[in-house]
């Protein structure tokens, strides 16, 4: 990131970032990689995956990450796996 920048982890000084913070490339791909890829988002509707033993190739945020998913239904209640190829071998990788 070119120009540091700096959150105050006390609420009532807090301020919202400065304008160069969202025009900076290095400050958007530590967002995305950092932010973005770690949080929960919204898979869809499920009605494609209601039948046991279905897949659902999906997308996680398309024109942000373009991560591959594929949405499995077991069959068992209550049991959906979102399974994500590169990050699942990443992560048995120890990585």
């Amino acid at each position: 990131m070119n120009t540091p920048f700096h959150v105050d982890p006390d609420i009532t000084i807090a301020a919202t970032l400065p304008g160069a913070f969202y025009h900076d490339a290095d400050a958007y791909e530590l967002c995305r990689e950092r932010l973005f890829a770690r949080t929960w988002q919204w898979l869809g509707d499920l009605t494609d995956v209601a039948a046991a033993e279905s897949l659902s190739p999906r997308e996680l945020l398309p024109g942000l990450l373009n991560e591959p998913l594929l949405l499995a239904w077991l069959g068992l209640p209550w049991v959906a796996d979102a399974l994500q190829r590169s990050r699942r071998r990443h992560l048995y990788r120890g990585g």
